[in-house]
């Protein structure tokens, strides 16, 4: 669906560390991007996460200063931090595939190409998504997990990040996990 976009000011929020992998300079990578949204109906203020600035924490100071559309260059978890921000406001959100996987950007259709994305976010292409929540609080958007899904979670995410040896402990969860019961209850 197309939807013009607000006539306000936006926020991109780049995550520097986002793609390890990346030819490219944290610093190249933003600037392609900016240069790639130059051409926006709408005034771009750019902000960096880092350790003390998170991506959530940004996120919420364009909500609480009237940002209309706040653009997130970034993986997974930087998308999420940033879309839990925006849940329940009229703030637009425009996605630049920027990291390892980029798993809720593909679900879009959007390709992992910063370029094409820009191009994207520049037509006003808009659309909705369904949003899940665990009991009253923690949106999820992509996926959620439960029993062993969740338990192997963190130690998929340390294996991704280079760390090999938690495979064994990932072995030795599984071959001792109890299956649990759940109840699941959907809204619409």
């Amino acid at each position: 669906m197309r939807q013009p976009l607000p006539e306000v000011h936006a926020v991109l929020i780049v995550n520097p560390v986002s793609g390890p992998g990346n030819e490219a300079s944290p610093g190249d990578q933003r600037r392609k991007i900016e240069q790639a949204l130059a051409g926006a109906p709408f005034a771009i203020e750019t902000r960096e996460t880092s350790p003390e600035r998170p991506a959530a924490s940004l996120a919420r100071g364009a909500v609480a200063q009237g940002c209309g559309i706040v653009i997130v260059a970034g993986g997974d978890g930087t998308v999420s931090d940033v879309a839990r921000e925006l849940v329940g406001t009229p703030v637009v959100m425009g996605i630049i595939p920027a990291g390892t996987f980029n798993n809720f950007a593909r679900s879009l259709g959007l390709l992992p190409d910063p370029s094409a994305a820009c191009q994207v976010i520049l037509a006003g292409r808009t659309r909705g998504v369904d949003v899940g929540q665990v009991n009253g609080s923690g949106y999820f958007f992509e996926a959620a997990g439960v029993g062993i899904d969740a338990e192997l979670f963190p130690i998929g995410e340390e294996v991704k990040s280079g760390h090999w040896s938690r495979i064994a402990g990932a072995v030795r969860l599984a071959a001792r996990y109890q299956p649990q019961k759940f109840e699941i209850e959907f809204d619409r």
